[in-house]
């Protein structure tokens, strides 16, 4: 893989470097806010599960080391390109039977991570998320829409607050499950970027995987389609067979959730208001009531 397909989703606040340390190559990542330790443990609980290193390809990188102070994880380099990224699905869609075991195998690793976020915490973000563009938002990549998006994103959250499961099968998940955190080759795919690995609703990772086409589609001016999302549970829950019991019925909060995330935070939209209420106008229909 190129040093900048690996680079290239790095984030301010968490640089990524690669390096060589004892004839292997790395990736060393630094958190400069702190939270190394909380991740590294997390990894290793998934690492030391059957989606670590006794998978098939691996799930995931290889967790190394942290250090101390500012903290930098040190992880295996995983081999392979993003599926996709945003604006361009790339192989994602090609890749669905893949993506979905990865999935499957993740949710039913029975790792216990210690974030959790039960559909109460989901809400309580996406407030935070409609509160900024109501501010007139800076979010954490910019200011982030104007005009009719706060109206359009305060109804959503209140349709999500009617909406809230009550009951909840919390597994280990991605927290950040798109294509540009899959890397894929000939041997297979797996997971990178496990920052915000969480025990929740699979829901979660299930909707926001189709969220994330939903968004990249509109983007590209091509009609979009939840049918990405019917095709992945198709063969998410084929993979898991008598753990099927795993999939929920919370997907539209998910989804709703999902794209008012994606408002909140695609740097690509912030300039886009008419788009920005095309994906909330959507999360709204989404829970029944359209805007």
């Amino acid at each position: 893989m190129g040093v900048n397909a690996m680079l290239s989703g790095n984030h301010p606040d968490r640089p990524v470097r690669i390096e060589v340390r004892d004839g292997r190559e790395v990736v060393v990542k630094t958190y400069r806010r702190g939270g190394s330790h909380h991740v590294y443990g997390d990894m290793l609980a998934l690492w030391m599960s059957p989606f670590g290193r006794d998978r098939r390809p691996p799930g995931m990188p290889q967790p190394l080391s942290v250090g101390s102070g500012m903290g930098e994880i040190v992880m295996g380099r995983v081999p392979g390109l993003p599926l996709g990224g945003r604006g361009d699905l790339g192989d994602s869609l090609l890749r669905l039977p893949e993506v979905a075991a990865l999935l499957a195998d993740l949710h039913a690793s029975g790792a216990l991570i210690k974030r959790i976020r039960s559909a109460d915490r989901v809400l309580a973000s996406c407030r935070r998320k409609a509160a900024d563009l109501s501010a007139g938002g800076v979010g954490p990549l910019g200011v982030v829409g104007a005009g009719p998006v706060p109206v359009a994103a305060q109804r959503v959250v209140e349709l999500l607050g009617s909406s809230c499961p009550k009951v909840e099968n919390l597994v280990s998940c991605h927290g950040d499950f798109s294509p540009r955190n899959v890397l894929g080759d000939a041997d297979g795919v797996a997971l990178i970027d496990m920052d915000r690995a969480q025990m929740t609703d699979p829901a979660h990772d299930l909707a926001y995987w189709s969220a994330w086409i939903w968004a990249t589609d509109v983007l590209n001016d091509r009609v979009p389609s939840w049918e990405s999302l019917g095709d992945l549970m198709s063969q998410y829950t084929g993979h898991l067979g008598d753990r099927s019991k795993l999939v929920t019925t919370n997907l539209a909060f998910h989804q709703a959730a999902a794209l008012v995330r994606i408002v909140h935070g695609w740097s690509a939209l912030q300039d886009l208001p008419a788009v920005q209420c095309d994906l909330l106008g959507e999360a709204a229909r989404l829970l029944g009531k359209p805007l």
